[in-house]
């Protein structure tokens, strides 16, 4: 009886183990390989290539590959296909059994999508016995079997049956004594277990049995083993031996010349020399890795080397950079075969990122992303998972939060991953300080102490003695012990280098010593602190990202304003009054100065924009255009949200890539935020003073700044004054009360009667909590006031009037300002001589269908064709512009806005959708291009490209079923800023649309033919509207923000 071929006998014990049927393949010749005639294969990427081998039939006959670079596959008609990717310098002996025919083919294939590859092939079947040949055989098939699990190919065996293949195939090797192939087998296994199982202590006690076997000559195995060793010992915490296999790894791939693996090496060196402190060998090795990736047309190792700068530059404190490689690691993922793996290693880091900025949504979104794209029990899910917990937590969900984070450090533990867990020890202590349970997260933070102090991670020891510190500082009974903590963290900081960390220590002293009184002490760390949390942020030249990363740590500024103030009243006229409300403003304005500053720099840089950066920006502006037609057209469209998103935070990117590649960055961060001494001297007038509400830690404080003096009195907290104001916002929410069915006129005005007496309450409440006692020579206020005091009705607020109370207006001309910088900033713009014109925007179109899913029914404004009438009746026909009816849109609003015109008025729905900016803005007529039932729209993201007058007034209402926050309104303003406007007026609620349009009568009466300033205009309309007793809700929702603008018209009799 003939015995089994090594053929039939590997198929037969995979049929006992799987139950499989092994195949035959079919066979293409293109070339033939003899023993006096060697072969060498070049493949373009993606190509296929026949070899066929000649021997006695049914006999067994061997050949040599050697790899000369690229990612090579093969298969035979027994052996199932397997790619080979040892790499440059790799071998390995293949075995081929030969049929009746006496010929059989060996099948090449390039798995490569760029690069070239080549390999030399050689007959060496004298070299091996018989029974060496059916034991080789059996090691390549077994060998090709289990690769078709760990690349998840159909067909592929179940794990268990996969490890008993790589088993046997090293087994088998063993026997025929290629330790080679043995060694290779062993770490593929390892590979399986580590990428798919995240079964790492195994994973290492395989690559230790591999790291034993002696072999000669085999420099390419043995790279592939220590790189493999180097990232599991790195999941472990095992970070100097990780860093010692990695560079040997490394030193073999130079060795055989690889450069495409070379680049891998050193990508994965990138975070471990980062952890350890050491910042500019982890900076040489993401340059090196990035060169070599784009050297090699590795687009997937681009991606993984641009996500480790990225990484990099944010640690660093250097977020833009990092900001901008996460872009462009993005363009990457779309010539990456494996998308899906790579890809959700970005969506983590990205999500890390926006933790970071403190972009909850977007990172909430991301991390989600991420989650959809791995596998559950994987360490990137597990670190996906913390930062989701992290996420949750940070919008109020502790409960949920914390049962995440449960989950996911008994993961961490079941996979004995020590840093993770460490990692997720951290977060939950964070959180649990921030549920009041300050001994858990006490005790947290010192077993992530612990575990930290086994694996010696530098990165990790500090983030612990950080969190041990700020759990101290509320459950220790000393606040000593938290302060020398700190300190030890601060020691251990000066080695990494890591600003982040070294600000958060500050801080943390900061509280430490308020905590103890020692106030100067606290007034330093503070300063250092948000030094370094400024030069952070000042990296970022993207508004949208710097403002978010900056309201994030709006607390550290709180501390601030309580410990300048605390010494003010200990050392009063030493300048800590100052200090304070510097510290203030500092929390208010710093995000909008730097985009004031760069308003006009954005004017000449088209000429020197790089060509491919140009073609990035349309091709961005291409999509952004294409998601809002789809957005206004469909209905269903429930993406459009996070796609706008996602493109404008890369129109951000892409913008902040204009001044770095011109070079124009000299006018950032060239206005500081305003002194007390220079409001007084360069901003007020005789006759005017500025109240300015800001939040401390403890308490609210107040200042009242006039021309001579400056004085801050302590208010309750914002949480209490909000509770205060709570029934004020309902009553302007509410408005006057409807008429119920079958209400007779005496009850329905006895019911007006008592609505009215509890609104003027609440103003009289709201007045006494906020108004100071002002000098009699105050005829002007300028109100600068943080979050929801922003939507208060000021003007509105009752006052002191000899012997009995008023309306803040009927004594004074009011501003709401953003925060005085930005006034002070807007007041030494530029403002250049205009032709006295006016754009007047009114009678909407709605769109024909319910178009704005996310928005409810865009309704008729009749009162606009009132307002558009009154302000061409003061003007000469050639100063004003009409856009009406169905001119009114943003194609022809954009060509109207010359540098000539120095007024818009725009009477129109503002639409605004709460927490989502890229689905708010104001409703126009719909564009000629657009389909004629959807709703035309000018984005709030689009303001800021306007070419805006120096006064714009919005007498729209708000809708949604909603009220505009005076935070949303203020950022209406600041867009219309951002474009070039001195002042905006507009309303923080719904008004009336024939209230509205008797208001803009008197205003514009006021400014046109009376000449007044703006503000004085709306005021003297106001007191109008309130002599004709009209409703205080119809009135008081109009403020106007910034400093006075240049509107004079000629007056021409009619």
């Amino acid at each position: 009886m003939k015995p089994l071929s090594g053929w039939k006998l590997i198929c037969l014990v995979f049929l006992a183990l799987t139950g499989a049927i092994c195949l035959p393949l079919p066979a293409r010749t293109q070339a033939s390989l003899t023993a006096a005639t060697p072969a060498s294969l070049q493949f373009q990427p993606g190509e296929i290539r026949v070899l066929q081998i000649t021997g006695e039939p049914h006999s067994i006959q061997v050949v040599k590959i050697e790899l000369g670079g690229g990612l090579v596959s093969l298969r035979s008609p027994e052996t199932p296909n397997r790619v080979l990717d040892l790499g440059r310098g790799g071998r390995l002996f293949y075995a081929v059994e030969m049929p009746e025919t006496g010929r059989s083919n060996i099948e090449f294939s390039s798995s490569e999508h760029q690069r070239p590859s080549d390999v030399r092939i050689e007959l060496v079947t004298p070299q091996f016995t018989p029974d060496q040949r059916v034991h080789l055989q059996a090691a390549g098939i077994a060998f090709a079997r289990a690769e078709m699990a760990r690349r998840h190919q159909p067909g592929a065996p179940g794990l268990t049956d996969a490890l008993a293949l790589y088993e046997l195939a090293s087994g088998e090797a063993a026997v025929v004594g290629d330790s080679s192939l043995s060694r290779w087998a062993l770490t593929q296994e390892a590979r399986f277990l580590l990428f798919t199982k995240s079964s790492f202590v195994q994973t290492r006690e395989l690559l230790l049995r591999a790291v034993v076997l002696q072999v000669k000559d085999d420099a390419a195995t043995e790279a592939l083993l220590y790189k493999t060793l180097s990232t599991c010992d790195y999941y472990l915490g095992r970070l100097p031996e990780s860093i010692s296999e990695g560079e040997r790894a490394l030193a073999l791939y130079r060795e055989t010349g690889d450069q495409y693996w070379q680049g891998i090496v050193l990508g994965n060196l990138i975070t471990g020399y980062a952890e350890l402190g050491r910042s500019e060998d982890a900076a040489s090795a993401a340059r090196e890795a990035l060169t070599d990736a784009e050297q090699t047309q590795d687009a997937a190792g681009v991606v993984f080397d641009l996500t480790e700068m990225a990484d990099l530059s944010r640690q660093q404190g250097d977020l833009q950079t990092a900001f901008q490689s996460f872009r462009e690691a993005e363009r990457w993922v779309e010539d990456i075969r494996y998308a899906p793996l790579v890809q959700s290693e970005i969506e983590e880091a990205m999500g890390r990122f926006y933790v970071d900025l403190g972009l909850w949504a977007e990172a909430e979104q991301q991390l989600q992303l991420c989650l959809s794209h791995t596998t559950a029990d994987s360490a990137l899910a597990l670190e996906a998972r913390g930062l989701l917990a992290r996420t949750v937590a940070r919008r109020g969900k502790l409960t949920a939060a914390l049962q995440q984070y449960d989950e996911a450090i008994a993961t961490s533990r079941k996979l004995k991953l020590l840093p993770e867990e460490t990692s997720l020890l951290l977060d939950r202590s964070a959180t649990l300080l921030q549920a009041g349970r300050a001994p858990a997260a006490l005790a947290d933070a010192r077993t992530a102490g612990k575990l930290s102090d086994q694996h010696t991670p530098l990165s990790l020891r500090i983030q612990s003695q950080l969190a041990e510190a700020s759990a101290c500082l509320s459950a220790c009974t000393d606040p000593s012990q938290s302060a020398e903590i700190y300190h030890r963290a601060l020691k251990l900081i000066e080695e990494s280098g890591d600003r982040e960390e070294e600000s958060i220590a500050y801080f943390g002293l900061a509280k430490v010593y308020a905590a103890q009184a020692n106030y100067s002490a606290a007034l330093d760390a503070t300063e250092k602190a948000l030094t370094l949390l400024e030069h952070s942020r000042s990296s970022l030249f993207s508004r949208r990202l710097a403002a978010n990363y900056f309201a994030e740590h709006r607390d550290w500024y709180a501390l601030g304003v309580d410990v300048a103030i605390r010494l003010d009243r200990l050392h009063p006229g030493q300048g800590y009054g100052d200090k304070a409300f510097q510290f203030s403003e500092r929390a208010r304005a710093r995000a909008m100065l730097d985009a004031l500053g760069d308003v006009e720099l954005n004017s000449s840089d088209t000429l020197a924009t790089p060509p491919a950066l140009l073609l990035r920006i349309a091709a961005n502006e291409n999509r952004i255009a294409n998601e809002k037609a789809r957005l206004l057209s469909d209905a269903s469209s429930s993406k459009s949200a996070s796609t706008l998103q996602a493109l404008y935070s890369e129109q951000d990117a892409l913008e902040a890539e204009r001044p770095a590649a011109n070079g124009s960055l000299s006018a950032r961060n060239s206005d500081r935020p305003a002194s007390i001494s220079r409001i007084q001297s360069e901003f007020l007038e005789p006759d005017a003073a500025l109240v300015a509400i800001s939040p401390g830690e403890h308490a609210t404080y107040r200042w009242l700044i006039t021309r001579t003096s400056a004085k801050i009195e302590a208010l309750p907290s914002m949480e209490v004054l909000l509770r205060h104001l709570s029934s004020l916002q309902q009553a302007l929410r509410q408005g006057a009360p409807g008429l119920r069915s079958g209400e007779d006129a005496v009850s329905y005005a006895g019911r007006v009667a008592v609505s009215n007496k509890q609104l003027d309450a609440s103003l009289q409440r709201a007045g006494s909590l906020l108004l100071p006692a002002l000098p009699p020579t105050i005829h002007r206020i300028y109100i600068v006031a943080d979050g929801p005091l922003q939507a208060l009705p000021w003007n509105a607020l009752r006052t002191r009037c000899g012997g009995s109370t008023c309306y803040l207006i009927e004594r004074y001309t009011l501003s709401v300002e953003p925060s005085v910088s930005v006034a002070l900033a807007l007041a030494a713009r530029p403002q250049p001589e205009r032709q006295q014109r006016a754009v007047v925007l009114s009678d909407i179109v709605p769109a024909s269908g319910n178009s704005l899913p996310r928005w409810s029914t865009i309704n008729l404004l009749p009162g606009s064709q009132r307002e558009a009438h009154a302000i061409a009746k003061l003007l000469p026909t050639n100063q004003v512009t009409s856009l009406r009816g169905p001119n009114a849109t943003s194609e022809n609003l954009y060509r109207s806005l010359s540098p000539n015109v120095s007024l818009l008025h725009i009477a129109a729905h503002t639409l605004f959708v709460a927490g989502h900016p890229e689905l708010s803005g104001i409703a126009l007529s719909a564009d000629h291009d657009q389909r004629h039932n959807a709703q035309g729209v000018l984005w709030l993201h689009d303001i800021p490209r306007l070419n805006a007058p120096p006064l714009v007034v919005l007498s729209g209402c708000a809708t949604q079923g909603s009220d505009i926050s005076g935070e949303e309104l203020n950022s209406l303003a600041q867009a219309f800023f951002f474009a070039g406007a001195q002042q905006v007026i507009a309303s923080n609620w719904k008004v009336d649309d024939d209230a509205t349009a008797d208001l803009m009568r008197d205003f514009y009466r006021n400014l046109v033919v009376r000449k007044m300033p703006a503000e004085k205009a709306l005021r003297f309309a106001q007191l109008n509207q309130l002599r004709q007793h009209a409703e205080v809700v119809d009135w008081a929702g109009f403020v106007i923000n910034g400093v006075s603008a240049r509107t004079s018209f000629e007056i021409v009799r009619r």
